[in-house]
């Protein structure tokens, strides 16, 4: 509700604008802040941010906005991400692929943290299956 009704500067959403004293528009519009009071109820209705966000011009906006910053966006693909299972033999023939040399230099580092993940791995294996014999049905 906050990024549809203050935008979003990084994606290129505007938020919902103020007018200012002369008819025109303030250059500031609606930010998280306000958005935040308003979403809790604490924005006062005399407050011109509160006008323009239950203006029709606002309501507008926030509807757009909604659809624009929501995630995942509407008719992204869904991926499934699957576990990994690298080993030193595949590490080494992508850091000669890819002339990650530094990689190359530290084997005995990355032969710790390939074992760490494997010892994780195993560990928490065992954990699971250890808390499945406890299930009783």
């Amino acid at each position: 509700m906050v990024k549809s009704l203050g935008g979003c500067t990084s994606d290129g959403v505007p938020g919902i604008q103020i007018p200012d004293d002369k008819g025109g528009w303030s250059k500031r519009g609606v930010g998280e802040g306000t958005a935040i009071k308003y979403a809790k109820g604490e924005l006062p209705d005399h407050y011109k941010a509160y006008s323009a966000i239950i203006s029709t011009q606002g309501r507008k906006t926030a509807r757009r906005n909604r659809i624009l910053t929501s995630l995942p966006f509407i008719g992204t693909p869904h991926y499934k991400v699957l576990p990994d299972h690298p080993n030193l033999e595949q590490l080494v023939d992508v850091a000669n692929e890819l002339e990650f040399n530094s990689i190359l230099q530290d084997l005995d580092t990355w032969k710790k943290i390939l074992r760490m993940r494997s010892f994780t791995k195993d560990v928490k294996q065992t954990i699971e299956k250890e808390d499945d014999d406890l299930i009783p049905f």
